[in-house]
């Protein structure tokens, strides 16, 4: 500890001394850095901008440009692995650009789009910037559109947006409209919907104008139902579909937003009285209650399951995972149940666990992912920056850091390498 005093008087215990300069006083730590005690707010805020420039700066284009280009794959192709799956294909990124390769960990589609997604239903949506000559400059402009397994982009107009394909469509947006193509590229449904969910079970929640319900493949009205919340994330799954709706409220609230489920022929299986619904999965759909606590309909619109959850993600491989608050609310304890309520995963050591799918669960460590089993053993330890689910028995992964950068990797399901640049 030591005293300090300002106007140009000695501070005790301390080897720096003061300096007065028109009328700012410095602090000089044995001639090093210099530290402002009396700084305006302004020139505080305008330094601090600075450093953000340069750290920005830093990152997004000293560190790029001085990092040298991969040039592939530095881990050897796994031919037997091909030979489990020889069709698959996975989005991987080489120097800023975006191409695909097999489950060997060949590059079989060249880097250059500027963003890929996974492969569904034999497409895949890529974004891809356009060069163009005009007045003696350059005009970059971004389109969208989707691929073949080949890498060749399907006929048709690009669009402002597009979404993977479900249900034999693709949704696009065009003009702040949306519609549906099919996989040659020709308009199945017409750009005209100011939201559009994506097909499932051949129905897609859309809204044009004040209406809102459902469409068939063809882009006729099936069902309309007054619906409250954001449709591009509603869609049937088992015969049902989740629906929030504004209903009369009680005690001191006048409305309320609540869900329930609808089925094919516009009947409700359970009216709005939700304050969370999820869709079913395994024949068991989650709803939180207004205790705030979770619960399981079956498809009789009955509870079959109470649990102490506080949030879930739903069953899926037999296996439901949520977490309860602690006493003090400033933890969440992660654990798992199975269908007759009994948990098979106790505590987990985890920030945040996902949802089991082909037998693994993505976790979450001080900021590091890695997977567990069904039986909560730890297969693939905590390492990677950012997390991916499996598919094709492949998990795309990201290492590095904010200053280092971040790369795309592929691994197995023993956390061993199959693609990591190089």
């Amino acid at each position: 500890m030591f005293d300090v005093r300002l106007e140009g008087r000695a501070a005790s215990d301390f080897s720096g001394q003061w300096l007065q300069k028109d009328k700012q006083d410095l602090l000089m730590f044995n001639g090093g850095l210099l530290l402002t005690t009396c700084w305006p707010f302004y020139m505080k805020l305008l330094l601090l901008l600075l450093l953000l420039v340069f750290l920005v700066l830093v990152r997004f284009c000293w560190l790029p440009a001085k990092r040298r280009p991969v040039v592939g794959n530095s881990i050897a192709p796994d031919l037997e692995a091909f030979k489990q799956y020889p069709y698959a294909l996975y989005p991987v990124r080489l120097n800023g650009k975006w191409g695909y390769m097999n489950r060997a960990g060949q590059l079989v589609i060249p880097c250059q789009f500027e963003h890929a997604s996974d492969y569904y239903e034999g497409r895949a949506a890529v974004t891809r910037q356009i060069a163009t000559p005009k007045n003696g400059t350059t005009e970059f402009r971004t389109q969208m559109g989707y691929i073949d397994t080949t890498g060749q982009p399907m006929q048709g107009v690009r669009y402002d947006e597009v979404a993977d394909f479900a249900g034999g469509l693709g949704r696009v947006k065009k003009n702040g409209k949306y519609g549906f193509v099919d996989k040659t590229g020709r308009v199945a449904i017409l750009p005209q919907f100011e939201e559009a969910g994506h097909f499932a079970e051949g129905l897609a929640a859309v809204k044009q104008g004040d209406k809102t319900g459902f469409i068939n493949e063809e882009g006729e009205w099936i069902l309309e139902v007054s619906m409250s919340r954001s449709l591009n994330v509603l869609s049937f799954k088992e015969g049902y579909t989740p629906v929030y709706q504004i209903v009369a409220g009680s005690g001191t609230h006048f409305e309320e937003d609540l869900g329930g489920y609808l089925d094919q022929q516009g009947q409700w299986l359970v009216t709005p009285r939700y304050l969370t619904v999820l869709p079913f999965s395994e024949g068991l759909a989650a709803v939180c209650r207004k205790n705030y606590k979770f619960a399981f309909l079956d498809t009789t619109g009955k509870i079959a399951l109470e649990t102490d959850f506080d949030d879930t993600h739903g069953f899926h491989q037999g296996i439901a995972i949520g977490y309860t608050l602690s006493a003090d609310k400033n933890q969440r304890i992660w654990y798992g149940i199975d269908k007759r309520g009994n948990r098979v995963l106790p505590q987990l050591p985890y920030d945040f666990v996902g949802i089991f799918r082909n037998g693994l669960a993505g976790v979450e460590k001080n900021g590091q992912w890695g997977f567990i089993d069904r039986t909560g053993r730890e297969v693939v330890k905590p390492r990677f920056t950012a997390p991916g689910l499996f598919r094709n028995g492949l998990a795309r992964m990201e290492i590095g850091a904010f200053f280092s950068g971040t790369e795309v990797v592929y691994i197995d399901k023993d956390g061993k390498y199959v693609w990591k640049p190089g």
